[in-house]
């Protein structure tokens, strides 16, 4: 499409035009001879497997290091619980019901519902939403809250970070 709309804008193209079989049933850019412009299905994965562990990795160097220490030592001393490294964070607090115990040691009345044990993505996401209440209910605004997204993929646990830094200003 690409090419085709440029040959005709300029009137030149340094791609191939787009050609077909006989029958319509397979199309390519350029004649079979030609391959320069065909790219296989493993240099797409891989080019794509490429450009996401990138992104990955500079969401992840954004991260403050000494910040996350210090709200994940907060949670250890406000509930009894512990640690490891980054990786076991992520991975505990992914299912919510550390983050709704700690918010009801902050305050008993913050979370609206109970808290899910159940270990499946939608009692996770709920438990997340229920957080969220309660982080509102001690006067966070919308804005300032973590995607839930990043928690339940376990992506990136920096925005959580920066959300409980705020509330350990508040409180």
């Amino acid at each position: 499409q690409m090419a085709a709309g440029w040959f005709k804008f300029t009137g030149s193209s340094p791609y191939p035009a787009l050609t077909a079989n006989s029958d319509h049933s397979k199309f390519t850019y350029g004649n079979k001879q030609n391959r320069q412009y065909r790219m296989g299905w493993s240099i797409f994965y891989f080019t794509l497997l490429h450009v996401v562990s990138k992104k990955v990795f500079q969401i992840q160097g954004k991260r403050d290091e000494g910040k996350e220490g210090i709200v994940l030592d907060w949670i250890s001393r406000s509930i009894p619980i512990t640690f490891d490294h980054r990786e076991n964070a992520i991975e505990r607090l992914s299912h919510g019901i550390i983050l709704c115990e700690f918010i009801q040691s902050i305050n008993s009345h913050a979370l609206a519902r109970k808290i899910s044990h159940k270990s499946s993505r939608f009692a996770a996401t709920e438990n997340l939403e229920n957080f969220q209440d309660g982080l509102i209910a001690l006067g966070l605004d919308r804005t300032q809250l973590f995607p839930i997204s990043d928690l339940i993929e376990k992506k990136d646990i920096t925005s959580l970070v920066n959300t409980l830094s705020i509330l350990k200003h508040m409180v």
